[in-house]
C-alpha cells in the first residue's frame, strides 16, 4: 500500500519530521481524538500504540469511510 493512500491532509511527512519514525506497533494519532472534537492539526498528533488507539477509537464512534481506494 502506498503511504499516499493513508496520508490525511498531507500530515504524514510533517508528523514524521516532528515526532520521528514509527515503530512497527505505533501510528500517529490525534490527541484528543477527532471523534471527541479534537482538531485535525499537526500539533495534535502524537505517537500512539496502534492496537490500543484503534480499540479506543472503535469505542467512541462507528467506523468512518475515509474514501481509501480499493486495493
Amino acid at each position: 500500500m502506498s503511504p499516499n493512500h493513508n496520508d490525511i491532509d498531507g500530515l504524514f511527512e510533517p508528523a514524521r519530521e516532528k515526532l520521528g519514525p514509527l515503530k512497527s506497533d505505533e501510528m500517529y494519532g490525534f490527541v484528543p481524538a477527532l471523534a471527541l472534537g479534537g482538531p485535525m492539526e499537526l500539533e495534535n498528533l502524537q505517537k500512539v500504540k496502534t492496537i490500543e488507539h484503534l480499540t479506543f477509537l472503535s469505542q467512541l464512534a462507528p467506523l468512518q469511510d475515509w474514501g481509501f481506494p480499493d486495493l
